[in-house]
């Protein structure tokens, strides 16, 4: 039996995988324990939207070596996606890869001798996403993935350099995955993505976010929903006729803004004024 501890930095997303890697690893018989505690096995799930996200991620990576320096410590997610290099400098770091290959390096960096288990990079994954719907121990709340990817490309944002272009769980597969948390008695189940507006573009045909909550609704016992990140612009006049209709859709918009400041938001490659902004938060209060 191996001792294994994960700390997730960054988004939902990044939680959610989290999540998956955990149920995965404990059904083959590892035993998870927080992050502050011995383990023969440390992951730390990193983030690279921030400089300060890979700051925090080395850090903890270089806490966990000094804490147990003969336990195996590896490094997966974006940052370590986008900048392998810099991770590869860490001392003692024993594993290294994206997330669809983490599960393969944590396996490796526990059967092996240490140092041998390597180095795993390789692009951003392009793949259909598969069904996974991981209950976490709190049980109070579940993240669902249904999206991942984006195909914005603001000029300032590595996220597709990290996560790879759209793509979308399949409308029968989401239903599916809702049917299995809800029937493990989740409370709340948070639907979450890279970008979550881009929900069904990529699919044949094509679905929107809107038409796929329209659709979820009518199952009956489903609990409630709540929607991670949303930009303004793909909060249409549908979507907000849901929220008054259906209770069980929690009525909780997180709508980002990255500047209060519209000759940087087009800078960015932002497709949104402040003024439009402003509007859609008084109506949505309306």
């Amino acid at each position: 039996m191996s001792r294994f501890a994960i700390h997730t930095l960054g988004c939902k997303v990044n939680q959610f995988e989290s999540d998956c890697l955990q149920e995965r690893l404990t059904r083959a018989g590892w035993t998870p324990v927080p992050f502050g505690e011995e383990a023969e096995v440390y992951i730390v799930n990193t983030c690279a939207v921030t400089a300060e996200g890979q700051r925090q991620s080395a850090q903890m990576l270089r806490s966990a070596r000094r804490r147990s320096p003969q336990a195996r410590v590896i490094a997966a997610g974006c940052a370590v996606q986008v900048y392998p290099d810099y991770f590869r400098k860490i001392d003692g770091l024993e594993g290294l890869g994206n997330f669809d290959k983490i599960e393969e390096v944590c396996r490796r960096a526990f059967d092996q001798p240490s140092g041998t288990a390597g180095m795993v990079h390789s692009v951003p994954p392009e793949g259909a996403l598969s069904l996974e719907c991981p209950v976490p121990a709190r049980r109070s709340r579940a993240l669902f993935r249904i999206q991942e990817g984006c195909d914005s490309r603001c000029s300032y944002c590595l996220v597709p350099e990290a996560r790879g272009p759209a793509r979308s769980l399949a409308p029968e597969d989401v239903l599916e995955g809702l049917r299995r948390l809800a029937r493990k008695g989740v409370p709340e189940i948070i639907l979450t993505g890279i970008h979550l507006g881009q929900y069904g573009r990529d699919l044949g045909p094509p679905w929107s976010l809107t038409a796929l909550l329209s659709r979820v609704l009518q199952e009956p016992d489903l609990p409630r929903l709540r929607l991670s990140s949303l930009e303004m612009e793909e909060i249409n006049p549908e979507l907000i006729t849901l929220f008054q209709k259906d209770l069980r859709l929690c009525p909780h918009l997180h709508i980002p803004l990255q500047s209060g400041d519209d000759r940087i938001l087009a800078a960015m490659n932002r497709s949104y004024t402040t003024a439009a902004y402003k509007t859609l938060l008084l109506k949505l209060q309306e």
